[in-house]
């Protein structure tokens, strides 16, 4: 359908050596002046959508563990790249302090723009572009941040970004409230789009209550599953829907392993399993690598590990494990990314030192 296409930049090599001169000391100002939602994991390095997913699930469990009901609504939005009005983003550039010559120079990129739509060998006309910034270019992703930095300052509730996809979190001790909180959120969110010249889809746009309170009688449609950012959060944060997901991903590899098998040498079936079956192992095993859920991914990736070095249903694979494949099993994999973690965030943890003053051995 011609309203599902999107438009993409063909960047020459020239404009884009320009573009990372430009987006270099763009991002370098906002950084030093800290002028970027803290809480915005889009678009930015050393973030992520798994950190984006951690964000969200610490604040749940925080408030869970003080005996609250935390609310979130997921929005989706329609085209946002493609809807960014010029003007508003020049007077929030302008706000931000680019000004003068710099900001004369994002005006000149983003004015006068032209753009063609070809299906089946066949062009359009060329037609101007009155708005949105250019998918595919280097300073795309930058500008949309500059132009959504603002949102959480109008919304009243805490909110976690990545780029376009906006998670509105509020927590309270009564559910009744709670709904009345989230209700003003998502409109005072509602108003901002509508000032932005944004637009939500409504179709998209989900919510979910957590809580461990078994006695509260909530609507079906606030404790469905939800997914965000390739992660399926439950509202008891048990992962086990998030867990059979995977599993389904897991059992189409090994389909795909046992028919290569015959195929290709060992080599390329190693690099298969890393390619298509190891990454889904790793993807925010953060959060879900220690629920009871998780003993059903570690099955499969025996299953995978049996199938490729020709053992029996109900035979060992630990050597297989360690010293013929080199693999990780899924606990080890969980260990190592927490480890990373705390290596990354060494300054974020409190040493004994700084609790008690006396000798624990």
């Amino acid at each position: 359908m011609p309203e599902n296409y999107r438009p993409i930049t063909i960047v020459p090599t020239l404009s884009k050596i320009i573009e990372t001169c430009m987006f270099k000391q763009l991002y370098k100002y906002f950084i030093e002046n800290n002028l970027l939602y803290k809480n915005q994991f889009g678009f930015r390095p050393n973030h992520s959508t798994a950190k984006a997913i951690e964000c969200l699930v610490n604040s749940i469990l925080s408030g869970l563990e003080n005996k609250q009901v935390i609310g979130s609504t997921l929005i989706d939005l329609t085209k946002a790249f493609d809807v960014v009005t010029h003007s508003i983003l020049f007077e929030k550039l302008n706000f931000y302090g680019v000004r003068n010559k710099e900001l004369k120079l994002i005006q000149s990129y983003l004015t006068n723009r032209m753009q063609m739509v070809t299906v089946n060998n066949v062009s359009s006309q060329y037609q101007k572009v009155v708005a949105g910034v250019p998918q595919g270019s280097v300073l795309c992703p930058f500008l949309f941040l500059v132009f959504i930095n603002d949102f959480h300052v109008n919304v009243s509730s805490m909110s976690v970004l990545y780029a376009d996809d906006t998670t509105l979190l509020c927590s309270n001790v009564d559910v009744w409230q709670l709904n009345v909180q989230l209700i003003n959120a998502l409109q005072q969110a509602k108003d901002w789009y509508s000032a932005n010249n944004l637009i939500i889809n409504e179709n998209k746009t989900q919510n979910i209550i957590f809580t461990y309170n078994n006695n509260l009688n909530l609507d079906d449609n606030y404790i469905k599953p939800v997914k965000l950012l390739g992660i399926v959060l439950d509202s008891k944060l048990t992962w086990r829907p998030h867990v059979e997901g995977i599993c389904k991903k897991l059992s189409r590899v090994i389909f795909l392993l046992r028919k290569l098998k015959y195929c290709v040498n060992f080599e390329a079936l190693l690099m298969t399993y890393f390619g298509l079956f190891h990454i889904h192992l790793c993807y925010g095993i953060r959060l879900w690598g220690n629920s009871g859920a998780s003993k059903k991914v570690f099955l499969w990736q025996k299953k995978a590990i049996r199938l490729m070095a020709d053992l029996f249903n109900q035979e060992s694979c630990r050597q297989s494990f360690c010293n013929n494949f080199k693999i990780m099993t899924l606990a080890c994999i969980y260990i190592y990314q927490n480890l990373v973690f705390v290596r990354e965030n060494i300054n974020t943890f409190i040493s004994h030192e700084l609790v008690h003053d006396y000798n624990t051995r």
